[in-house]
């Protein structure tokens, strides 16, 4: 540093501190000083004039008049007007005429130790020196200085505030007067004696021109640590506020004005960034202290940077509230909350669809609960879930299914998951109520938009999130392979019926009772078809249907591609269908006669077969074959014919009388007879 005009103060004031506060830091207490006797080479100029600077604090004022440089009487460091809490501290740069300095004099106040009572600088310190207030612990390491100052750029001189901090020891002695030469001012003769070794550990050094707008301005000093402190050791500390601009002699303005009201040292208990999922948060401000994430906690996602050199972060997590705590703590100076409020459940929505072992609903809106019932612990809740078709809507319940495991946003595993009535008061009956627990395998997906797709299957109940499709008998059946909650519109009539899904079901879950597939040719003369407790994808069967039926029906699962196979012995092929109108001109088909009997028929010009059914086809002729069905009473259609008029023929009994029809169409009354050569059943 080179040091200002050799005149400042030879008196040190060494008060502790107060919490994180420098003493007397607004300046409500003043005191007089008058400082040591000075002599020159002549014994001229030992002149005492007092002067006032704030307690706690040493000023330019004193010492400079001692010599009585002035050559009037006005102060360096004068007492302004009063505020809340103190004074305001003016430092106005004065000219000094008298014995042959000629110069300005700078104005300023320092905490600690006196400039002039360094005596040997710290290395590399652009001016640091030894001296200075010791803080009370190694806890005590600031990391700023901040005040109120308001500064006109009048001069356009800056001003500085200016602070040091060291680690080390240091004696000094002052030991009779300094004496100066009577021309030019210089020391001459200086007794002072004393020894100091240390490291600079932090700094810092700040210059303005003017405040904002030339009024009062809060200015923080961030302090640049340069160096660990010693474990244990406290730091020693100097401070200066000058209206100079303190380290160029020859830049001082004659009346530069700094005005001070109140000067403090900070220590920081702050978050400087705070992220999750590593993005800042959304208006993020360190002095903000609450926010809030649509998601669930986790502490892997949650990233902050502490601000505060001695402070320290710690977390606390509720999970019942879903709220975290992060307490930012220093010791000198309090501490911080910051609270994130996160999710205790997400709402995922989808199109539900479900089948109870018998029989599918239709696809609804369905909305779907993950729930955090603790920092780790995940849950899924189903609430209120309804089977509807064409018997009506049928009331499953709720299904819970605790600590499921999320690997990002899938839900896969088997768990144990337990059904309860469900609390929609417009269903009478509950079945999940009955079912308890039982083991469940889960295959989800949430996605980041509150979707939920996949299956979730029990024993007793087939959950499916999915896309809705419908397939109906009048449109091609144009279906990509996938799982989606489907309504099928296809009309049965009572008796057999072709069917040809793409996707897997069983007869039950569409309504009939019973299915068949083509299973073999026997001598010729007989299809036999065998009974089917599952019917497969793009497979063709026979179905039974007790009555009519021209209500949808439902299905929620996997499909396949539709692309129809067909089944063939001995020439004989039974194929599915799903082109809409297919023309039935030269292949056969189940239809029901004028007479009401059922018989295979081979189809003339205009006949047409529905999408999702079955036809048959052969390289010859099939009049006069028979069909064989598997199981007692499962033959109702009558044979295989070329036309509609062979309808009208012989019937026998089995006993060989002849029974005629009175009328083309009547139906024959329940029994067994001998048509065509043929045992046939008519219910």
């Amino acid at each position: 540093m080179k040091r200002m005009l050799g005149i400042l103060s030879l008196a040190a004031a060494c008060l502790p501190v107060c919490a994180q506060y420098l003493p007397n830091n607004t300046f409500a207490n003043w005191k007089t000083a008058c400082g040591d006797t000075y002599q020159t080479s002549s014994g001229v100029g030992k002149i005492t004039r007092p002067g006032i600077e704030p307690a706690s604090w040493n000023g330019s004022n004193v010492k400079q008049k001692v010599l009585g440089v002035y050559g009037s009487s006005s102060d360096l460091v004068t007492k302004g007007n009063t505020t809340a809490y103190g004074y305001i501290v003016k430092l106005t740069n004065i000219y000094v005429s008298k014995m042959g300095i000629g110069s300005n004099a700078p104005a300023f106040i320092n905490f600690g130790t006196p400039w002039v009572y360094a005596v040997v600088p710290v290395a590399n310190s652009d001016g640091g020196v030894y001296g200075g207030m010791e803080l009370p612990s190694a806890s005590y390491q600031p990391d700023a200085i901040k005040g109120e100052f308001k500064r006109a750029a009048t001069t356009g001189e800056k001003a500085h505030i200016i602070s040091y901090f060291w680690q080390g020891t240091y004696t000094s002695t002052v030991a009779g007067d300094i004496s100066f030469d009577d021309v030019d001012r210089t020391v001459f003769n200086d007794d002072r004696t004393g020894s100091a070794a240390g490291t600079l550990i932090a700094k810092c050094d700040y210059a303005f021109t003017s405040t904002a707008n030339e009024d009062w301005e809060t200015i923080e000093v961030p302090i640049n640590y340069l160096a660990t402190p010693t474990t244990g050791q406290a730091l020693k500390m100097n401070v200066i506020i000058s209206s100079a601009d303190y380290w160029t002699r020859s830049n001082i303005k004659k009346n530069s004005l700094l005005e001070v009201k109140s000067v403090n040292l900070v220590y920081w208990h702050a978050l400087s960034d705070l992220k999750w999922n590593g993005t800042t948060l959304s208006g993020f401000n360190e002095s903000t202290t609450n926010y809030s994430v649509n998601d669930f906690y986790d502490a892997s996602k949650v990233n902050y940077t502490v601000k505060g050199r001695m402070a320290k972060a710690t977390k606390s997590y509720n999970a019942a509230t879903g709220k975290l705590t992060i307490t930012v703590n220093n010791s000198v100076s309090g501490s911080t909350n910051y609270t994130i409020q996160f999710l205790t459940e997400k709402t995922y929505t989808g199109t539900l669809g479900v089948g109870n072992g018998s029989t599918y609903g239709k696809g609804a809106t369905f909305s779907a609960k993950l729930l955090a019932e603790s920092e780790t612990k995940r849950s899924l809740k189903f609430e209120n879930i309804t089977l509807e078709n064409a018997a009506g809507k049928q009331g499953i319940g709720t299904l819970y299914v605790p600590n499921v495991t999320v690997n990002g946003t899938s839900v896969t595993g088997t768990y144990s998951g337990t059904f309860s009535a469900g609390s929609n008061a417009a269903i009478s009956s509950w079945q999940g109520s009955a079912w308890g627990t039982q083991q469940c395998n889960v295959s989800l997906t949430l996605s980041a938009s509150n979707s939920i797709t996949g299956t979730i299957t029990c024993p007793k109940l087939k959950m499916v999130f999915a896309n809705s499709q419908t397939l109906n008998q009048t449109s091609n059946v144009t279906l990509s392979a996938g799982t989606y909650n489907v309504t099928i519109n296809r009309t049965f009539a009572q008796g057999w019926n072709t069917l040809c899904l793409p996707f897997s079901m069983t007869p039950a879950e569409i309504g009939a009772k019973a299915a068949q597939e083509f299973s073999s040719v026997s001598e010729g003369k007989t299809l036999n078809f065998a009974a089917v407790s599952q019917m497969q994808a793009n497979v063709p069967y026979l179905v039974f249907f007790e009555n009519a039926t021209t209500s949808p029906f439902y299905y929620c699962g996997t499909t396949q591609e539709p692309s129809a196979k067909g089944v063939t012995h001995s020439g004989i092929t039974f194929s599915g269908n799903f082109a809409a109108d297919k023309s039935m001109q030269g292949f056969y088909g189940v239809v029901t006669g004028t007479d009401g009997h059922q018989r295979i028929l081979l189809g003339s010009a205009g006949a047409t077969l529905p999408a999702m059914a079955a036809f048959f086809s052969s390289t010859q002729p099939l009049a006069n074959m028979s069909l064989r069905m598997e199981g007692e009473n499962m033959t109702d259609i009558e044979a295989i014919q070329t036309t509609e008029n062979e309808a009208q023929t012989d019937v026998y009994t089995l006993q060989g009388t002849r029974i005629q029809p009175a009328t083309k169409g009547a139906r024959l009354p329940k029994g067994i007879y001998i048509i065509n050569g043929k045992k046939v059943i008519v219910k």
